[in-house]
């Protein structure tokens, strides 16, 4: 429960700030190029054994599309290529307004109530897992995209396992 109110104080606190980043720099499409620990992150949040295998032989791919002027509804693309000829995909499209919570099932399979705050170079999101009772009780996690130029550096948090991964920014968006 603590994790809970936690999450809800700090997204008090950064939804004021948030309100005022109306800003597009953090958008384009990103290549993964390098990646720490994340084996032990994904078996922190529960992701069954046989996905962690079939995930470790394969190319991702970030996609950030800015907000509509209208409705500042942004969105986040994630193509996961699979296996040493990348014949197979998977895509993950996450449409949200910046601080409003919203349900969504995130690319490792897990079902999320999700607040996502975008501070100037800086992409926040903070997961809270919904379990039926055909999932196993799976930790809160917290996960945050600081932005470059070049591109971002991920770095995922649950219940004090961090994993970083390196993302560049694909010619096409220099």
């Amino acid at each position: 429960m603590f994790a809970h109110n936690y999450i809800y104080m700090l997204w008090q606190l950064l939804q004021k700030r948030n309100e005022r980043t109306k800003t597009n720099t953090n958008t384009g499409r990103y290549k993964r190029v390098s990646c720490s620990n994340l084996k032990e992150y994904w078996r922190r949040v529960n992701i069954p054994e046989a996905k962690v295998k079939l995930a470790q032989d394969c190319y991702v791919y970030f996609n950030v599309i800015p907000s509509d002027s209208k409705q500042n509804r942004w969105q986040l693309i994630t193509e996961i290529w699979f296996g040493s000829a990348s014949s197979k995909m998977s895509v993950n499209c996450i449409k949200f307004v910046p601080g409003e919570e919203f349900e969504t099932v995130l690319p490792d399979g897990r079902e999320c109530r999700v607040i996502i705050l975008i501070e100037d170079n800086v992409m926040t999101s903070y997961q809270v897992p919904l379990c039926s009772e055909k999932c196993e009780s799976s930790p809160d996690t917290l996960v945050i995209r600081q932005f470059t130029q070049d591109g971002f550096i991920l770095r995922m948090e649950c219940e004090g396992v961090i994993s970083t991964q390196e993302f560049i920014r694909c010619l096409e968006d220099s």
